[in-house]
């Protein structure tokens, strides 16, 4: 599904790629800014993680110790860790980079739908990783799985 960049630019990936690979899994959803979209992503570019890069960053939170509770709900555990992602990807950017390419968010969110261990609604995040596959990540307990879309019904997808 998930065509990488040619080896030159292989973690580099536009907007539109992204959208299209999101829509290659979930036809359903719709990418139609400024007219109802449920396809919300706004930066122009994006970095694909390795899957390593992926489970140490994730596997580095505490999110998991939060207790769910009707004032602190899935969608909350998924909001906190896009954040988290995105504030830790700018701090080892900055750090140890002095290239743009490496400034870019990695391509990470938040996906909204009915997914194959719940029978609810429910908030997750993703992350397109540098060898073309689509993680969910369960911010409640930091398990990662490849997105199956034949049970993995998206409604949502948030960067």
């Amino acid at each position: 599904m998930f065509n990488v960049p040619d080896a030159g630019d292989k973690m580099k990936i536009s907007r539109s790629y992204l959208v299209n690979e999101i829509r290659e899994r979930w036809p359903t959803l719709k990418d139609s800014l400024p007219k109802p979209t449920n396809i919300l992503i706004s930066d122009p570019y994006f970095w694909c993680p390795t899957e390593q890069d992926i489970r140490k960053i994730v596997f580095n939170t505490y999110f998991e110790s939060y207790k769910h509770s009707p004032s602190f709900l899935c969608a909350d555990f998924a909001f906190l860790l896009a954040a988290f992602v995105k504030q830790e990807r700018y701090f080892q950017a900055y750090k140890r980079s002095k290239t743009t390419d490496e400034w870019y968010p990695w391509a990470f969110g938040i996906v909204h739908g009915y997914f194959q261990d719940s029978s609810l609604g429910h908030a997750m995040n993703f992350c397109f990783s540098n060898a073309g596959k689509l993680w969910l990540i369960e911010p409640q307990n930091d398990v990662m799985r490849k997105a199956n879309p034949a049970v993995d019904k998206v409604h949502w997808v948030e960067i």
